[in-house]
């Protein structure tokens, strides 16, 4: 039982890192014509999924796989957990993330 209890632990941390990254997302300023106009948020996609920089695409699927598994809410019963696997999945999805991994299809990952 003490595995279980250690499991549970590394996936109650792993929840609280992933939500934390969402959380600090910097805001980036656009300017136009001196004015402020738009403020949208940054998140560093690497980060969300744990890869370095210069990951290649199985890298990041393989990565991605065993995130999802691991932030799963039938899988992670931590309150957060919802949050933090839809940052996950949204990393392969989302318009704002680096061209490789953006272009990622997530289907492919199942």
């Amino acid at each position: 039982m003490g595995g279980e209890r250690e499991e549970s632990d590394r996936k109650s941390q792993l929840v609280t890192e992933i939500y934390n990254i969402s959380r600090r997302a910097s805001s980036c300023a656009h300017w136009h014509g001196g004015i402020r106009t738009i403020r949208s948020p940054f998140i560093d996609w690497y980060l969300v999924l744990r890869v370095e920089d210069n990951a290649d695409v199985d890298r990041i699927r393989k990565q991605y796989h065993k995130l999802a598994l691991q932030l799963h809410p039938d899988k992670n019963k931590h309150p957060k957990a919802e949050v933090a696997f839809k940052l996950i999945s949204e990393s392969l999805t989302s318009p704002r993330a680096v061209v490789h991994v953006r272009n990622f299809p997530l289907s492919s990952c199942g």
